[in-house]
């Protein structure tokens, strides 16, 4: 066992800064001990951000639409940038599905081009793989310009260690993996599952049509790989469950079989019933539909109120 591992979890700090006073404006965020930072505005702030002396140095952005989020669609543009949001001024700032604009910078001078060009492709290539975003740039990212030493990637990768964690706290998820990585990997950021499975639990219809597995790890809900579901959907479906799993089977992550839908990964989702409904192909309970694994009375919500009850 490493000393990492022995070690006890510890908290960490994030600083919000709502610039101009209003939670709909733009927002600075900060992490102790770290170089970064990231600025979160609306496209009607632009100008405003323009005019920030702290938002002109080397860093990455992402264009994003949180409106379009609402609905279960995500798309998102991936850029790197020597001069911070002036680059804005040009060809991306005409592109007509972003609302709003992830910019993030460095404290220090210490980010060139190049460190720039690999972070753009470090996150271009997670979003693409293991996330829901559809990428909007019109050319596909296979590498990056120019070539950085061991030193400087494992300063880089530690810089996007630190990005997955804050981007959260802003309400921005383009760095959420919805699918499990391997802990054996080393070169995913801010990713590592090593705890062990909180709960198991399952769903079978009458009709074996809907044969599904997930778990719980690291507080995540996880639908497993091979889990089957229905491909019809009803007209009550919300549109919200249609377009994520719309998503889900555009990035590969879910294949469409004949009249079956089935998870070719493990997925995360945030909650029980939008599996659930993806599955049935309507409106679910989750909490009431997923049944602890080998104990087929006992429902999902049954089992979070033991949890409760046994602190």
């Amino acid at each position: 066992m490493t000393l990492k591992g022995k070690m006890q979890k510890r908290g960490r700090q994030i600083r919000l800064f709502y610039v101009d006073g209003q939670h709909n404006g733009i927002v600075r965020a900060e992490l102790m001990n770290w170089t970064g930072y990231v600025y979160a505005a609306p496209r009607a702030s632009l100008k405003q951000l323009i005019e920030k002396d702290d938002a002109h140095g080397s860093g990455i952005y992402f264009l994003i639409s949180k409106a379009q989020e609402l609905e279960g669609k995500y798309s998102v543009y991936v850029g790197e940038t020597v001069n911070g949001i002036q680059r804005m001024q040009h060809h991306e700032y005409n592109k007509d599905f972003w609302d709003t604009v992830i910019l993030v910078q460095c404290k220090d001078t210490t980010l060139t081009k190049t460190h720039c060009a690999y972070l753009e492709y470090q996150v271009y290539q997670f979003i693409k793989d293991k996330t829901l975003y559809q990428i909007e740039n019109k050319q596909e990212l296979k590498s990056y310009a120019g070539r950085l030493s061991d030193a400087d990637i494992s300063d880089m990768d530690t810089f996007l260690d630190n990005l997955s964690f804050v981007l959260p706290a802003l309400g921005v998820n383009i760095l959420t993996p919805v699918v499990k990585i391997p802990s054996q990997s080393n070169t995913q950021f801010a990713s590592t599952i090593d705890e062990a499975i909180e709960a198991e639990f399952s769903i079978l219809s009458r009709d074996k049509k809907i044969d599904a597995k997930a778990y719980i790890k690291d507080g995540i809900f996880y639908v497993r790989k091979g889990s089957n579901g229905k491909k019809e959907q009803t007209q009550y479906q919300h549109n919200f469950i249609i377009n994520q799993r719309q998503s889900l089977i555009d990035k590969g992550m879910i294949r469409v079989l004949d009249d079956k839908i089935q998870f070719t990964q493990d997925v995360a989702f945030t909650s029980t019933s939008t599996p659930a409904a993806m599955l049935f192909g309507r409106p679910t309970s989750g909490p009431s539909t997923w049944k602890l694994l080998g104990q087929p009375q006992t429902s999902y919500k049954d089992w979070e109120e033991m949890q409760m009850n046994s602190h």
